[in-house]
């Protein structure tokens, strides 16, 4: 019997998803997402365990149409300990138990929920259909090899260091999980995605507009140019911390854009990121980037924005619907947002908020008016 992933209806079996492919796809798209944090292996055996459940006989019945309740994912979390022993199965084991529910637990009061709980939890034994993955070679040195990065940075907080890796491996799963999914279920929704202009090219176009106000005169517009070319000129640095000091009316928003997306492309950097206190600057400068970039490129993310709003042109006619895309998992060149979106996605356990997780790696993090972070929480923020 052929084992399935989803189904699609009125469609007969031969043309639904088998789980072997389901399984494979989102574990090299996991991999993928996982590679700019040098976590790409365990992302990848994360992927190919995070369904295993669905082997067992009660989910093909279920897909089939029969009307039970089948827990599918707490399979693939026993056989992640099984395989790599505590410790990196157990934070795989995180990541499979809770890609549908959110990141769980260990104990706590909601006991229910708690991956202690899951994993003591009675299922049909796995060991009868596991034997479908045989042809899989798990490395059992994985554990040691990718955790030896982290080991060396977990001298204060140890703990603050794993959770917060398993929480970016988690990203990678859902959105992978979920990305798959969707180009089986909607293709022509998923290939909205990932549509705009690579780094290099906006770059272009910054510099050609950035041309227009060449020569203008003036002792302000002399001091905006010198600040633009320190800030073109630190671009070129390696990766690090910098600061940006300018007046009101100094140019800061472009310069800071021309430093980021500068920046990025020597770095080999994926994508700019904004997160500023008020609403009110998040508009001005999206609508700046937007005046620069064109409305495909810049993603403005927050509850008072409304997509509806975005006028789409000949070029690009379904803007909205992709823009309301990458809301979910910042597929974006350049994204603007707020600084609570921002960092409260970072400690959030839900599967809506924590998809956008990994690519906020290797990303240019530009946080504006930064003498704004509330005291109280700078320590969790930095």
């Amino acid at each position: 019997m052929e084992h399935y992933a989803h189904s699609k209806e009125g469609e007969p079996e031969e043309n639904w998803q088998t789980l072997k492919e389901h399984l494979e796809e989102t574990a090299n798209m996991a991999k993928e997402f996982a590679s700019s944090f040098n976590a790409g292996e365990i992302a990848f055996y994360t992927g190919l365990l995070h369904d295993l459940g669905k082997y067992s006989q009660k989910f093909q019945k279920k897909i089939r149409g029969a009307s039970i309740k089948v827990d599918h994912s707490t399979a693939g979390g026993l056989e992640a300990i099984n395989l790599y022993g505590k410790g990196i199965g157990d934070l795989m084991a995180y990541c499979i138990v809770g890609h549908h529910t959110g990141l769980p637990d260990y104990g706590g009061s909601n006991q229910d929920k708690s991956l202690s709980k899951r994993l003591r939890k009675p299922i049909e034994k796995y060991s009868k259909y596991k034997s479908d993955l045989a042809d899989y070679k798990f490395d059992k040195n994985l554990a040691f090899q990718e955790l030896k990065s982290i080991k060396q940075i977990c001298k204060k907080n140890k703990l603050f260091y794993l959770s917060f890796y398993t929480r970016m491996l988690f990203s990678c799963l859902k959105d992978a999980d979920y990305l798959d999914t969707e180009r089986f279920v909607d293709e022509a929704k998923f290939l909205q995605r990932s549509q705009y202009t690579k780094l290099p090219e906006l770059y272009q176009i910054l510099s050609d507009h950035l041309d227009g106000f060449k020569g203008s005169k003036g002792k302000v517009n002399e001091k905006r140019a010198e600040i633009l070319d320190e800030c073109l000129k630190k671009a070129e640095s390696k990766r690090g911390l910098y600061s940006l000091i300018v007046p009101t009316g100094g140019g800061k928003t472009l310069s800071s854009l021309a430093f980021a997306l500068n920046h990025a492309i020597t770095n080999k950097m994926d994508r700019v990121i904004y997160a500023i206190p008020f609403t009110s600057i998040i508009e001005q400068n999206a609508d700046v980037f937007r005046g620069v970039f064109g409305n495909d490129n810049v993603l403005e993310h927050h509850s008072n924005f409304l997509f509806e709003n975005i006028e789409p042109d000949e070029e690009n006619p379904d803007v909205a619907q992709k823009l309301k895309l990458a809301t979910e998992n910042w597929d974006m060149p350049i994204i603007t947002t707020t600084n609570v979106q921002f960092f409260e996605s970072l400690y959030s356990n839900k599967s809506s908020r924590t998809r956008k997780l990994h690519n906020i790696a290797n990303s240019v993090i530009i946080l504006d008016e930064a003498q704004m972070l509330p005291t109280d929480f700078l320590e969790p923020c930095l």
